[in-house]
């Protein structure tokens, strides 16, 4: 199973709130606060400042990851005219994302969205491989990433070979989790002692990182996982960063708050619970 950026989950998310523009600058950016991408023409009616106060993502080149809000925005010559300082100039063309939204307020809707679905409803799948098995010993650490995701299922190596291809496999019935007292490390209980030193083989779930940077990535590429992640995160984006501005506005928001939130309930009826890629420790 593939990977998906933070970039493109943004893109997604930003296409689906509507206002978002995908494109390449026309001219390379310079030392100034000034950005031209024709494409923009396509959407701005022939009006002046369509898109003040929008905000311009760069994705790529020598300002990948700067995003300013627009000052000003002039239809004749396509150009935006951004906040705060000068941007480096670069040799060649950039690509943008221009919207309503940020792509830091999307990168947070998405963010609190794994947050609150993994993992319970999205998750990765891990395997460890990492712990030896002692003669008399019954109980070992639990690797962290399972205390918080859960652990499915216990083997222990039936042969005595490191070679990956021809190890085999026998699953343990009757372990147990427990912890000593509040606060300490949760302990893997075996129902007997395995009797030697053998590699131990644990299978389970573990929750998605939050992303930080554009590059980062969630184990999974799968069509029906991607639009119930974006989904929800629209939902948050709307719970959030939609507040009415006026009383007028209150109906329209609760409208998209809800039109989101049933897609999000929509998706996760028709898909089981999602458990993407795999994550091997070695610790």
């Amino acid at each position: 199973m593939g990977t998906t950026t933070a970039l493109s989950l943004n893109d997604k998310l930003g296409s689906g709130l509507g206002g978002f523009i995908s494109s390449v600058t026309t001219t390379n950016i310079g030392a100034t606060a000034l950005v031209v991408d024709t494409k923009w023409n396509e959407y701005d009616g022939g009006q002046n400042n369509t898109f003040q106060n929008h905000w311009v993502y760069i994705a790529s080149e020598a300002n990948d990851g700067v995003e300013r809000k627009v000052r000003a925005y002039y239809t004749a010559n396509a150009t935006a005219v951004l906040w705060g300082a000068a941007l480096s100039a670069d040799t060649n063309v950039a690509d943008l994302r221009m919207a309503p939204s940020s792509y830091g307020q999307r990168q947070q809707a998405i963010n609190s969205a794994i947050g609150e679905l993994s993992p319970q409803v999205i998750s990765q799948s891990i395997i460890n491989n990492a712990i030896i098995t002692s003669a008399n010993r019954l109980e070992y650490f639990l690797p962290t990433a399972f205390e918080h995701g859960r652990l499915e299922r216990v083997m222990l190596q039936r042969n005595v070979t490191n070679a990956v291809a021809s190890q085999s496999w026998t699953i343990i019935q009757g372990w147990d989790i427990t912890q000593i007292a509040e606060n300490t490390d949760l302990m893997l209980r075996f129902p007997y002692a395995p009797g030697s030193a053998r590699p131990m083989r644990l299978e389970g779930t573990t929750e998605l990182n939050t992303m930080t940077v554009s590059t980062n990535t969630i184990p999974t590429d799968d069509d029906n996982d991607i639009a119930l992640l974006v989904a929800y995160a629209k939902y948050k984006f709307y719970q959030v960063h939609e507040k009415p501005v006026a009383s007028e506005d209150v109906g329209r928001y609760q409208t998209q708050e809800a039109k989101a939130f049933s897609e999000y309930q929509r998706l996760k009826n028709r898909n089981p619970v999602m458990k993407s890629g795999y994550m091997n420790l070695s610790y």
